[in-house]
């Protein structure tokens, strides 16, 4: 005889099944587990497993029998309820089974309850009338003159010079400092490099006008930031082995050439492509997320409890690997951002809501659209990914396997598809900023 199942609907992803276990699959369970226990009994005179079941009784726990089989019982009744009634669990929970109070007794039937989280629900809305409104931003002369002054501050190198040294200069040399006559610990070892301009405003003044090769002393007091000696009259003697002067090159073909470029124009014909390129990308990923947001606003969306508690977590504990990696903990971390470990639980709760649903939803949208990430695609995206690093293609692809980041090249793959199909449905219209 099957079990009986009676269903009740609590929330769209939490069901409750009353299932009702007849005497006979009790019995079948119990003949079950009695017949795994004979083939492990010794009866003497008989071979394990040949002896009469009256005789096997005598050596038997019937009450261990009795309690194994209860619980064969009930998960049978369970599978055999699901598949009865159709529900589909969400397989990170478990179910919550309320058992009768009373004493089962194995000779009669039972019943008992099992609440169950369910698999997410996901309706989507129609794409039609879908719009979207792409910013095109026109790279200016003056975006190009500061990247150029960008490239060539980070070209900037520090040569010796003769000359005192003024604001900007670093000087190089051996440092002393004295307070009451006693040098403090404080000072590194060997020489030290000192950047003009940087220190404390008595310090800096003291360095200023100092030559190669020059010795000076000054006085500064100790700044509250140190608890030992804030307030203290300190005293600082430098030998100062070299004044390094701060170069930025000239905007010339020379300089072009020393980046890699032929001439000026060819560096500034490349770094308007670059800054094109990333305004594009900007604009692009602006109208992707506002389509996504669209599309998402006009699905429903269920989940249960349970998926959303498995998110967060995740994300914390993602989070404090990646702060133990620094070196630090979870209270340094909280105390670095001036937040409490509530604000941060809420923060992530948030964050785990938007990104829970938004990725059903485009999981959703593509399971209908039958959209998937199949081996050319992602052959595709290494081979890519090498020639950008001008490496061979097994070996961008051994790296990838090697550091675990095929999954989220294939999910980025993924992503970039469904976005794709998003914008073909959708009427994209381009305005200039």
């Amino acid at each position: 005889m099957a079990v009986q199942v009676q269903q009740e609907q609590l929330a769209p992803c939490r069901v409750a099944l009353t299932i009702e276990v007849p005497p006979d699959e009790i019995q079948k369970a119990v003949s079950s587990v009695f017949n795994q226990f004979a083939k492990r009994t010794n009866v003497p005179g008989f071979r394990p497993g040949k002896a009469p079941r009256h005789l096997v009784a005598r050596f038997i726990d019937q009450g261990r029998v009795n309690e194994l089989a209860l619980d064969q019982a009930l998960n049978n009744a369970y599978r055999d309820a699901l598949k009865q009634s159709g529900v589909a669990p969400y397989g990170q929970a478990e179910p919550d089974v309320e058992l009768p109070e009373e004493e089962i007794d194995p000779e009669k039937g039972f019943s008992f309850k099992a609440t169950i989280a369910t698999r997410p629900q996901v309706e989507l809305g129609s794409l039609e009338g879908l719009t979207g409104r792409r910013l095109v931003t026109p790279v200016a002369d003056e975006d190009v003159v500061r990247e150029i002054a960008r490239y060539r501050e980070a070209a900037t190198t520090f040569e010796p010079t003769d000359e005192p040294a003024g604001d900007g200069d670093r000087v190089r040399g051996d440092l002393r400092i004295t307070v009451e006559g006693i040098a403090t610990e404080d000072v590194p070892e060997g020489p030290t490099l000192l950047e003009v301009g940087t220190n404390l405003e008595e310090f800096d003044a003291g360095l200023r006008g100092i030559k190669a090769g020059e010795e000076k002393s000054f006085e500064f007091d100790y700044p509250e930031s140190n608890e030992e000696l804030s307030g203290k009259r300190a005293t600082a003697t430098i030998q100062a082995v070299e004044v390094l002067r701060r170069s930025v090159p000239e905007e010339s073909d020379e300089f072009a050439a020393k980046v890699g470029f032929e001439n000026m124009e060819a560096l500034r014909t490349r770094i308007r492509e670059l800054l094109q390129n990333q305004a594009d990308a900007l604009a692009d990923q602006e109208v992707n997320d506002s389509l996504i947001t669209e599309v998402v606003r006009r699905a429903t969306v269920h989940y249960p409890d349970e998926m959303l508690e498995h998110e967060i977590s995740e994300r914390m504990s993602d989070l404090i690997k990646a702060v133990e990696r620094r070196g630090a903990s979870l209270e340094q971390y909280l105390a670095a951002e001036e937040k409490d470990l509530a604000t941060l639980q809420g923060e992530m709760r948030q964050e785990a809501q938007e990104s829970l649903t938004n990725s059903l939803v485009l999981l959703e949208l593509a399971r209908q659209n039958h959209i998937g990430v199949a081996e050319k695609d992602v052959e595709e995206e290494v081979k890519r990914r090498a020639e950008a690093e001008n490496v061979k293609t097994s070996q961008m692809r051994r790296l990838l396997n090697d550091t675990g980041e095929m999954d989220a090249v294939r999910q980025r793959i993924f992503f970039r598809k469904v976005v794709a199909f998003i914008r073909e449905k959708a009427e994209i219209t381009e305005v200039t900023a």
